[in-house]
């Protein structure tokens, strides 16, 4: 009959909103700050307690110069992943690599294992002025 009809399409409307029978479960979005900052803004940041440089790359690359405060995670290495899960997710965290690509990727993995801030060095050290 028409008003069934009509109960169902009312029904259907009010599904996903969060409410009621039907409603969609969301995961909620990691919270925190997660950006990709300039060399200037990268060397402030290094000033302030509680802050960890991570430089990604390879020995190598890691032999021809770096930031001498940074700590040495080989972003290619096999236990990456294990190795960064691993330290404490309250911390402020900041990464680079050599052009930027791997310090993107290794960003978007800490935010998905629960850190809260961790910025990258845009352009990677290869624009590193200081």
């Amino acid at each position: 009959d028409a008003e069934a009809q009509r109960r169902r399409r009312k029904g259907k409307r009010g599904r996903g909103r969060g409410r009621g029978r039907g409603a969609s479960i969301s995961t909620p979005l990691p919270r925190g700050t997660f950006k990709t900052i300039t060399a200037n803004e990268f060397q402030k940041l290094m000033q302030k307690p509680n802050t960890t440089i991570i430089d990604l790359r390879t020995e190598p690359e890691w032999e021809k110069g770096h930031i001498e405060e940074a700590i040495r995670i080989d972003y290619l290495d096999k236990a990456f992943n294990e190795t960064i899960a691993k330290l404490p997710k309250n911390g402020t965290y900041l990464l680079y690599c050599e052009s930027g690509y791997r310090s993107s990727e290794a960003m978007q993995f800490m935010k998905s294992v629960g850190f809260r801030k961790v910025y990258e060095l845009q352009d990677g050290y290869a624009e590193w002025p200081f």
